[in-house]
């Protein structure tokens, strides 16, 4: 089933384990303000694990620059952990792949 013509599915879920996230879904225009928010909500230093996340547009990658610039502006760093295949391309594509501190497991 396309979930996109489902609006009963949600589009993106987050989950905390202490300063760790992972996202599952997409971060879109739609979706980019709740991943904000869990953002906001950590306190130190992150990680952002995007293993499940299966998109991003360029709604999405403004929260994540505008989150990263913030976590250096307070000395704590944001981590992208394992991002997707899909992931990594629009980073590599949007040349923000050398922006962000990518780790792969």
């Amino acid at each position: 089933m396309d979930h996109q013509s489902d609006p009963s599915v949600d589009d993106l879920s987050v989950e905390a384990d202490g300063n760790r996230l992972l996202v599952r879904g997409e971060i879109d225009a739609h979706t980019a303000p709740r991943l904000g928010q869990a953002l906001e909500a950590i306190d130190g230093d992150v990680v952002l694990d995007l293993s499940e996340t299966d998109f991003v547009d360029s709604s999405g990658l403004r929260v994540l620059v505008q989150h990263h610039q913030a976590f250096a502006a307070r000395n704590s760093s944001m981590v992208i952990a394992d991002p997707s295949s899909p992931v990594e391309r629009v980073f590599e594509l949007s040349s923000l792949d050398d922006f962000f501190d990518i780790r792969h497991s």
